[in-house]
Order: structure tokens, then sequence, then C-alpha cells
């Protein structure tokens, strides 16, 4: 049996799905087709009942965005005049007129973007990384998006925030147990299903043609 790790096979096809949580998440797609699918037709006569920005002078938050998939993300997110704070170990100077910066504080990162987006390899120092306590630190208007490894967060944590409208919303196409494939022992319906301002995708980042 080989085994290979092949650091950057999907990383077009992650950052591409980064970008598209972003995208949906500023023109409220979500809610829109949400509201859609009710037979709530009232956005198309009653106009701007969802709330809806530009992208342009945006922070995204790039936790552990120094690696293959962070590097792809950000001309994607400059292309759109987003501004990145990058979390990095080893201190770097800002670049592009200081529209990329780095910090080596991630309760930084948190506090200053409108998106926060993740990045990190799932280890002992990682796992939970984004737990009750990083959450509060975020702005209320601001979105979390996972596309790394679920116990990068503390789903229970997560779900409250969301619940309680402590963040705007979440992007996730990892969660800490996932239905079907090799998470067996999943049991019971995660309430991550019934939030409204979630976006849930069935771990799809990795798959490219």
């Amino acid at each position: 049996v080989t085994v290979m790790n092949i650091p950057a096979y999907s990383s077009e096809a992650m950052a591409s799905l980064v970008m598209t949580f972003v995208l949906s998440f500023s023109a409220s797609l979500h809610s829109q087709i949400q509201r859609l699918t009710r037979g709530d037709r009232a956005n198309f006569t009653q106009h701007l009942q969802e709330p809806h920005f530009e992208l342009r002078g945006k922070t995204l938050g790039l936790v552990g965005g120094s690696g293959d998939i962070g590097s792809t993300v950000r001309p994607m997110a400059r292309a759109f005049g987003l501004k990145l704070l990058i979390s990095t170990r080893t201190p770097r100077e800002a670049e592009e007129g200081g529209e990329v910066q780095y910090t080596d504080s991630v309760p930084h990162l948190l506090r200053e973007s409108d998106f926060v987006s993740l990045h990190c390899p799932l280890n002992a120092s990682t796992r939970h990384l984004i737990n009750a306590e990083a959450l509060a630190m975020m702005k209320t208007t601001a979105f979390l998006i996972n596309t790394a490894r679920g116990d990068i967060c503390d789903e229970a944590a997560l779900i409250e925030a969301l619940s309680a409208n402590a963040i705007a919303g979440a992007g996730l196409d990892v969660q800490s147990l996932e239905p079907g494939g090799l998470e067996r022992d999943y049991k019971q319906e995660s309430p991550l299903y019934q939030l409204k301002n979630v976006i849930l995708t069935p771990h799809i980042g990795w798959k490219r043609k």
C-alpha cells in the first residue's frame, strides 16, 4: 500500500469554495433562496429585505493562510477588493500598499476580520482553536468559513454562537462528525442543519476535475 501526501492537489478547488462562501454571504444568496423555498417572493417586490454588501474594503482573515490553499485564496480575494489579514508565526511586512497584512496573533485577526477562513491543519494545538472565547472575539457581523477540518472548531460553541447571532453566519464544508463516509458513528442529526445562517456542503472542497 503506497501512502502519499499531495499538499497542492486541490488548492484551486478549495480556494474557489472559500470564495463561493464569501460571495454567497455578501449577496445574501442563501437567505434569499430560503425565502423562495418557503414560497416567499416578497424580496422581489419589497426590495432590500435581505442584507447585501460589497466586498471591496472588507477584511478576509486567513488563519494559517500562508500555505498552498491560503496562498491560492489570496489573488482571488484581492481581485474582489478584499483586504487580507494572514496569521503567521514568522513576522512579515505588509504588502500591496498595506492591503495584505500579517499577524502572529489569531485573536487580533478574529477581532479585525469580516470573514474568517480556516486553513490550518488539525493537530493538538489547533483542535478547538475556534472555541467560545474565540467566537466572542469576532464581530457580530462577521462570517466563519471552515474548509479545513471540523474539529478545528468547537462545534457546540459554534452552534451556540450561531443560534444567538453572536456572529452573522458560517460556511462549513467540514463538520466534527459527517454523515456517511468514514464517520460510521454518526447517529444524530446536527443542529447545524436547522440553522438559517449556515451554509453546509458535504466535504466537496477537495474535489477537482
